[in-house]
């Protein structure tokens, strides 16, 4: 049974799902879409309640668990994260295997958390989890992350979720929905792409009976509660003139020398991220590394070893950083996102220099779940399944250009009860900042703003 009472938009999210075999809640990140997969699994009673989630994920599901409710009656639970399901050949094998024999006239339950993650028709985890899918009684599927590309990515998703009701195949998905033609590439060959779309009033219904969808300002309205607000600030600064001379020369002539390094980038794409590391104060050189015969020197799987080197060129970005530290209530919690690794070594430094205490939340490290200290030091793709709600601030020192990234990073300090937050965007006058803060505040194209802006200029 259920410890914890839905909410409104929850119950009615539950009742929606249980209408169905297989449902997907696209429901805004901090709304509950923990609390509604458990009340469809206490309403359905399955032998079987199998959650695959993101490995940080594991821990706050097994606490949503032993918080909100109560199996009685007899129910096998598992929580595997996503790497563990589809690792290897073997290890797809062994669980298909388990769920064709093992579970074979049991009533399963699958839920899917961040189920965006198998938008990609192709990828190994969608043709995985799809194919599990068809196994079961009932298939629930959770996402809050925006989908990009709603309409070409819905296939995947409710092949999932109720196979066949966008067509069984993609091939009958985009006879039905897309226009496929062909387009002039840039070198002038034809390439097949999407021009636009068809029968969108069908689609629309057809995505509406399997989904729900409600954001967390609408959740905090209909629970009689005020929608939370959010103040924006960006903070501008000026950099100084030898970042400047070393800015202005990679931007033009796609090369440049900062202590005594040779620093070159032949690619547009890659422009841009030496760009904006020099805005933050450094740049990432990477170059092969050659034995006394000037030979390359190989790694075990035989490709060429490369050496990578952070060189420092100014701290513009940090000392505007640390001035508001140091006005910002020592009380208070604050959060900092950075792209890079090691701008959190750097800034931690000086975080302790001040006395404040920190902790690191980064790709591939452990984190405990516990907000205890002053501030945490958050890479932006890492913040994946954390809450961060005991800071109301959150400082982006260095960002990049996808949307997806930024929502979710944000969404770290929110909560249900949350009634403001400050979000501060640190940002170089001039520079390429600029450019990357309008793609992922107004989801522009990144190829139009910054990478058409940076094309190679073949006349300097």
């Amino acid at each position: 049974m259920l410890l914890t009472k839905p909410r409104g938009d929850q119950g009615e999210a539950c009742t929606r799902a249980l209408a169905h075999a297989g449902f997907a809640v696209f429901c805004e990140q901090r709304v509950g879409k923990c609390l509604i997969s458990l009340a469809v699994a206490d309403a359905r009673k399955p032998d079987i309640l199998f959650i695959v989630c993101p490995k940080k994920a594991m821990r706050v599901w097994r606490e949503q668990l032993e918080e909100h409710i109560k199996f009685d009656w007899k129910c096998q639970k598992f929580i595997i994260h996503y790497e563990s399901l589809c690792r290897s050949a073997k290890d797809r094998r062994w669980w298909r295997k388990r769920f064709r024999t093992e579970f074979k006239g049991q009533k399963v339950l699958l839920v899917v958390d961040e189920g965006h993650r198998i938008k990609g028709r192709g990828s190994m985890q969608s043709r995985m989890l799809r194919s599990l899918g068809k196994e079961v009684d009932y298939r629930l599927l959770l996402t809050g992350t925006p989908v990009d590309k709603i309409r070409e990515d819905a296939w995947a998703i409710f092949d999932f979720v109720h196979p066949g009701a966008l067509g069984a195949t993609w091939e009958e998905f985009s006879d039905a929905y897309l226009k496929i033609g062909k387009a002039k590439g840039k070198h002038g060959k034809f390439y097949q792409t999407i021009l636009g779309y068809r029968n969108s009033k069908r689609f629309r219904r057809i995505f509406h009976e399997y989904s729900y969808r409600v954001t967390l300002r609408e959740a905090q309205r209909r629970a009689g509660r005020r929608p939370y607000l959010v103040r924006r600030r960006v903070v501008r600064f000026d950099l100084k003139p030898e970042t400047r001379r070393v800015y202005n020369e990679l931007e033009t002539q796609l090369r440049t020398e900062v202590r005594k390094k040779k620093v070159s980038t032949p690619l547009v794409v890659t422009l841009v991220s030496k760009l904006q590391q020099l805005t933050g104060g450094f740049l990432i050189h990477t170059e092969q590394k050659f034995n006394r015969k000037g030979l390359p020197i190989l790694t075990p799987r035989g490709k060429p070893k490369i050496v990578r080197t952070i060189i420092p060129v100014g701290r513009e970005k940090l000392v505007e950083l640390f001035k508001l530290v140091k006005a910002y209530p020592r009380h208070k919690k604050l959060v900092i996102c950075v792209q890079y690794r090691h701008e959190i070594e750097r800034i931690g430094r000086q975080m302790e220099k001040l006395g404040r205490s920190w902790k690191r939340l980064a790709g591939g490290e452990t984190f405990d779940g516990r907000f205890d200290t002053d501030c945490i030091l958050m890479q932006i793709r890492s913040g994946e399944a954390v809450d961060l709600a005991r800071a109301k601030t959150f400082i982006m020192y260095s960002w990049d250009y996808s949307n997806i990234s930024h929502e979710q990073a944000k969404f770290r300090i929110l909560s249900f009860k949350s009634r403001r937050v400050n979000y501060i965007y640190l940002m170089a006058n001039d520079s390429v900042d600029e450019q990357i803060y309008e793609a992922v505040r107004k989801k522009r194209s990144m190829t139009r703003l910054v990478i058409d802006k940076y094309r190679r200029r073949r006349s300097l």
